[in-house]
């Protein structure tokens, strides 16, 4: 559907680090500042370990965005975005970022391959939480990622195969399932979806309603914390749950969660419009992907407090040097991966 080769894995987290794996040692990857926490989250502890510089950036700002991508490795985007529904100039971004020598990677979990073909746009990789819409009913963890790339398919499967990553067969078959109801199912979706923003917007108790014009994902802003948790644990026909894309409808506060983006008001519900809501209710070697790095570039990355605890009191291990440049297995290699070689000798055991 998104017009490449596609590899299933075990999650969607499974498919978003085996992508950032391809990142070489220290080089810069650019990323939206609103995305999947998980991303974030990941991101955020391969820098604090050193294996990557990030760059967050308002992607509603095309321009910065674009002068972002200067020495970038990879540029990472989501249009919407997750949980802030921001749309991106993606034709325009993804230029730039080829222009500058980066690849592009673009999660498109929220607008499904019916409503954005993110390859067809120049990107090189699309990644899918095939847990959301495409399986579409809550009882599958899976991702997906799809490029037109056979080199980049070629080593994404190999360190696939060699972390484990593949899902089981039932997994796949329940994904295929919801596959072929996906049209319908986010045709419905969408279409409860734009009603309920219409009639939000004239509610006086909310202060904001966000919904880019297509896709299943609504967002409202409640003037406090305490008024938006009563509208998630008082709505008595939607869930009050955090995934989305099943044939429910769910809601909640994202800011509930610790490492939630924290320019994320309080108030910030997301509410995903399931389908069966009524309308009445509401290159030749794959080389890393890095670019030279400036010393004197300093990391742009935002870490709060409580996301760095979160990260680091789940370390094992800690890097004990930082290595300048990185080795890239060759495409002769019979695991065909692209990722760096890093000694075990440069790690030691945390002193805890």
């Amino acid at each position: 559907m998104e017009g490449g080769k596609c590899l299933a894995f075990a999650s969607g987290m499974a498919a978003v680090v085996n992508v950032l794996d391809l990142v070489g040692l220290g080089a810069k990857v650019v990323a939206p500042r609103h995305c999947y926490n998980g991303t974030l989250a990941h991101l955020a502890d391969l820098e604090l370990r050193g294996r990557v510089q990030t760059t967050l950036v308002d992607i509603t700002d095309t321009d910065s965005v674009v002068a972002a991508c200067d020495d970038a490795a990879l540029v990472w985007l989501e249009s919407p975005t997750n949980p802030a529904l921001e749309v991106a100039d993606l034709d325009t971004i993804i230029k730039a970022a080829h222009d500058a020598g980066a690849h592009v990677v673009v999660d498109n979990t929220f607008a499904t391959p019916l409503r954005q073909k993110p390859l067809e746009l120049g990107a090189d990789v699309v990644v899918h939480s095939a847990t959301k819409y495409i399986a579409g009913h809550s009882d599958v963890l899976m991702g997906a990622v799809v490029t037109a790339n056979d080199e980049i398919h070629g080593v994404l499967k190999g360190r696939r195969d060699l972390q484990g990553s593949t899902p089981g067969p039932f997994e796949t078959w329940l994904a295929l399932r919801g596959l072929r109801t996906l049209p319908v199912r986010l045709d419905r979706a969408e279409s409860n979806a734009r009603e309920l923003a219409k009639r939000l917007r004239e509610d006086p108790r909310v202060d904001e309603v966000r919904y880019p014009g297509f896709g299943a994902i609504v967002a409202l802003v409640m003037p406090t914390a305490a008024k938006a948790d009563l509208v998630q644990n008082n709505t008595k026909l939607w869930i009050y749950a955090t995934s989305l894309g099943g044939v429910e409808s769910t809601l909640e506060r994202r800011r509930r969660w610790q490492i939630e983006t924290a320019s994320i008001p309080e108030g910030w519900c997301a509410c995903r419009s399931a389908s069966k809501m009524s309308k009445t209710s509401g290159q030749t070697l794959i080389k890393p992907w890095r670019r030279p790095c400036r010393d004197s570039q300093p990391s742009s990355c935002f870490v709060s407090r409580s996301m760095k605890a979160f990260i680091m009191s789940r370390a094992v291990i800690s890097p004990r040097t930082t290595a300048s440049t990185c080795t890239a297995i060759g495409a002769s290699t019979p695991l065909a991966s692209a990722s760096c070689l890093i000694d075990p000798a440069d790690f030691t055991p945390s002193a805890t």
